[in-house]
């Protein structure tokens, strides 16, 4: 789910993460990795909470689970939440 609202600004898939969807948030971005379904596409508006997708799709991180990481100014930050 979106920790934020904000705009979806890429879907991708790789083959060693699974999906991943990428959400600005002006200052910030939001990377979710490992999904096995994308449930939004590019350009798409979302609300804090908005399912992005299915997690389980990535070989590395493994089944039934999904990285998230949170850029502030382009540096990882603990999003403290």
């Amino acid at each position: 789910m979106a920790a934020l609202p904000g705009n979806v600004l890429a879907v991708t898939y790789y083959a060693s993460l699974g999906w991943v969807v990428l959400v600005d948030h002006s200052s910030a971005i939001s990377a979710y990795f490992g999904l096995a379904e994308p449930l939004v596409s590019v350009g798409a508006r979302v609300s804090r909470g908005t399912p992005l997708g299915t997690v389980g799709g990535s070989q590395i991180i493994g089944p039934q689970r999904m990285a998230f990481q949170y850029r502030l100014n382009g540096l990882a930050v603990n999003p403290g939440f």
